[in-house]
């Protein structure tokens, strides 16, 4: 077997890196709802196409969407080789004498208690990415450590407080971590939605310019 894979330019960067960057330069604060509609319906496209060949992605996170020189972002999974996320990654116990490396901050419930990935679980997951770039690359539950997380997970709790700038995507990013994973929305709707939405931010943008001239 072979994997095919695409060339990136070196200058290339994951997406924790450049929201790390932006916020260093305390920049882009104004624009952080536009940036998470931007880069959201580019990854939810991507992943919307997994979907559709039942391939689960199983760690959706800013560290694993690469940001190229035109802002186009291109999904991976290599972010558990790298060193600089190790502490994102933590052994659990999903079976009788099995452990498996897992971000458990990002994780939907029944991926640590029941150990199933569905497309479902990715979309937990995606709900915690969007709220990674609102909040432009905070750890998610930074003030609890591994061990509360994990008992807040097998008791089915999840909360992270959504910005004022993203309160347009609080239903969406709501919706995406409800305790059931059927009621969760598919990536096909999300992208749908995320593409309105984009085109609601273009139209008032044409409007202020001609307002403007």
């Amino acid at each position: 077997m072979s994997l095919l894979t695409e060339s990136l330019d070196l200058t290339s960067i994951d997406l924790y890196q450049y929201l790390q960057h932006y916020k260093q330069e305390q920049q882009m604060g104004d624009s952080l709802y536009a940036t998470a509609v931007f880069f959201g319906s580019q990854i939810a496209s991507a992943l919307s196409y997994l979907e559709s060949l039942h391939i689960y992605h199983r760690d959706i996170a800013a560290r694993n969407c690469l940001v190229t020189l035109d802002l186009t972002i291109k999904l991976h999974d290599l972010a558990m080789c790298n060193e600089v996320y190790t502490d994102d990654y933590v052994s659990v116990t999903v079976s009788s004498d099995i452990e498996s490396r897992r971000p458990i901050r990002w994780c939907a419930w029944e991926t640590i208690c029941l150990n199933r990935f569905t497309s479902k679980s990715d979309v937990f997951s995606f709900g915690v990415l969007l709220w990674e770039i609102l909040t432009m690359a905070e750890r998610p539950h930074s003030l609890l450590d591994d061990s509360q997380v994990l008992c807040n997970l097998r008791n089915s709790k999840h909360y992270l407080s959504i910005p004022s700038c993203g309160l347009d995507l609080i239903d969406l990013i709501s919706s995406c971590w409800h305790k059931c994973d059927y009621d969760r929305p598919s990536f096909c709707q999300i992208n749908h939605i995320l593409c309105q939405k984009q085109e609601q931010l273009m139209t008032k943008n044409a409007d202020t310019y001609q307002q403007m001239n």
